[in-house]
């Protein structure tokens, strides 16, 4: 269990207490490149009401090339395949280093870009037939071997549209509250993520 005490509370959120019935605090890093981060005090066994993100106190004013990507109420994982090849902002055949690692329906997550998967090939070419810039997403170039991950369960997605979308955050934004939705899953990213820079954490407030 993270620390709790009254003296974690920002101001505005100590008058929410009396509202729940219990609530914790966690401070996440996000130091790390192109790593997603679950936040360990959530889950199907300990559904939160409301959460509250802001700077972690004490650090200062957060790095201006920090830009947040929440996901709630689903699993994101790393797919253990790379892209196979640098990729335009246009090209809707991504080769990976194994198609047996996708199927249709899923959607994918390269860099900042997200990525409806509407073909699997079944021969050695490993190549995934994609819809770019899914969601609320922007189509970039990507390079050779850039990270790939998989983005929720096929079940949650259409071809037009995700029940569980990602949620972007540039550092403005913070504190910034979730609430009115059952959360039992919260995965944060950091765009910006410097493991030298100790303004790359977050703090975390659940309400239960």
């Amino acid at each position: 269990m993270a620390s709790r005490g009254l003296h974690e509370f920002t101001v505005q959120e100590a008058d929410n207490f009396e509202a729940f019935g219990d609530w914790y605090y966690e401070e996440i890093d996000l130091r790390t490149a192109y790593a997603w981060t679950t936040v360990a005090n959530i889950s199907s066994l300990n559904i939160a009401k409301q959460v509250t993100i802001y700077i972690k106190p004490g650090v200062g004013a957060a790095d201006t090339a920090d830009a947040l990507s929440l996901y709630i109420n689903d699993t994101i994982s790393d797919s253990t395949s790379l892209a196979n090849e640098a990729m335009d902002n246009s090209e809707t055949d991504f080769t990976v280093d194994d198609e047996a690692d996708f199927t249709v329906g899923d959607v994918i997550l390269v860099n900042s870009e997200l990525m409806y998967v509407s073909v699997v090939t079944s021969d050695s070419s490993h190549v995934l037939t994609v819809t770019r810039g899914y969601g609320n997403s922007v189509a970039v170039a990507h390079d050779n071997n850039s990270i790939i991950y998989k983005v929720g369960t096929p079940a949650n997605h259409t071809a037009s549209a995700s029940k569980t979308p990602i949620i972007r955050l540039d550092v403005n934004n913070l504190p910034f509250k979730i609430s009115g939705v059952s959360i039992n899953q919260l995965s944060i990213h950091n765009a910006g993520a410097d493991t030298g820079d100790a303004d790359d954490y977050v703090s975390v407030l659940s309400f239960y």
